[in-house]
């Protein structure tokens, strides 16, 4: 662990190098405080609506537009395939769902889930091109036997102005793109011009060892990569986070929580 040395900027401040593991505590510490100042503000929000006696009439939906690494496999950001980058909170208090009020639903959700929930709740049609699904059922205590068993999310990683990834991997514009399928055990994600990787989240936590050339895994690569061409069109890609959503606290990765 390397001291702290101080340093004088160009513009005479102090300037101070601290180690990296201090530099990661700090910036999750930093992060962290940053979540407290959001929940203290839904609270201001939440206790209005009592205040004003519309609480009891009022969908909550609390979600983010993705996750952020923190440190974890030596990344900071969102841009990338680890779970860190998607796992964000999804915690839903709908009026009358006292039969789930305060439970946790262990089920793999999608962004996509969101519009259609809040149509249903709202008692709107939802339209047949939506390709997310209500969570209404979970909200009412039920559990749909034909829900999902993955989730599914895609990444376009092209830069159109410096072409760093293209020069870095030998790719072209519409080879830089990924598409991830994120499963119980299984989390499998494939690119178009690049070697697949595949993790076994139960033989190896927390997304590490690639298996996908190991031999006793080569049907599960084929398995996952069919499904996965037959979402995505080379020829018309369409690159849209559909990320798996958990509640923040203390969860195993995509829950949906009720209160």
């Amino acid at each position: 662990r390397a001291p702290c040395a101080t340093a004088r900027g160009a513009s005479g401040a102090s300037v101070v190098f601290k180690s990296q593991a201090e530099g990661v505590a700090e910036y999750r510490a930093v992060y962290h405080g940053m979540q407290a100042e959001v929940d203290a503000e839904i609270g201001r929000v939440i206790d209005h609506l009592k205040q004003s006696g519309d609480y009891e009439n009022t969908l909550i939906v609390q979600t983010s537009d993705h996750g952020e690494m923190l440190g974890d496999h030596y990344m900071f950001g969102k841009f990338c395939y680890f779970d860190g980058a998607v796992h964000i909170p999804l915690i839903i208090r709908a009026p009358g769902a006292d039969q789930a009020r305060g439970t946790q639903v262990d089920r793999f959700t999608e962004a996509v889930d969101i519009m259609p929930t809040m149509l249903e709740a709202l008692g709107l049609d939802i339209p047949s091109q939506v390709d997310g699904r209500s969570l209404v059922p979970f909200l009412n205590g039920e559990s749909p036997s034909d829900w999902r068993r993955e989730a599914h999310w895609e990444y376009d990683f092209r830069d159109v102005i410096a072409g760093k990834p293209e020069r870095d991997f030998g790719l072209t514009l519409d080879q830089c793109q990924l598409s991830v399928v994120r499963g119980e055990r299984y989390k499998y994600i494939h690119f178009p011009g690049l070697p697949a990787v595949l993790f076994d989240l139960e033989r190896v936590p927390n997304e590490y060892g690639n298996r996908a050339d190991e031999q006793d895994y080569t049907h599960l690569v084929l398995e996952f990569a069919c499904p996965v061409c037959t979402r995505t069109r080379p020829t018309q890609p369409s690159f849209t986070f559909s990320a798996g959503f958990c509640c923040l606290y203390n969860c195993k990765p995509y829950h949906l929580n009720s209160w």
